[in-house]
């Protein structure tokens, strides 16, 4: 049975897509503790392996069309650039210096 990457790929841009609205909310939330910032740092995360590991398979799949690689890593990006948000905000929140993405 041949697998549909395509509604994969919609399914994962799907859920990066409502991340990268609700992540900067979160982690703007007046009072937000740095245990807060840790568990959206952890479920970003998750969502950020489990595309891993589709995108892993979909590129060592030969049935795969070209065209979904780019947006793969388009994907990949967006999900550290979620990460790096929510792990300097847990920084800042126990009195380190954030990240620097340079």
């Amino acid at each position: 049975m041949a697998t549909d990457w395509l509604a994969g790929m919609l399914e994962h841009t799907n859920i990066a897509d409502r991340m990268a609205q609700e992540v900067p909310r979160a982690l703007a939330v007046e009072g937000l503790s740095a245990e807060e910032a840790s568990r959206l740092f952890r479920a970003v995360e998750e969502r950020a392996d489990a595309f891993d590991r589709f995108f892993a398979d979909m590129q060592n799949a030969d049935d795969a069309d070209d065209r979904l690689f780019k947006a793969g890593e388009l994907l990949e990006e967006l999900f550290s650039q979620l990460s790096l948000q929510c792990a300097s905000k847990s920084r800042e929140l126990r009195g380190l210096p954030p990240i620097d993405p340079r």
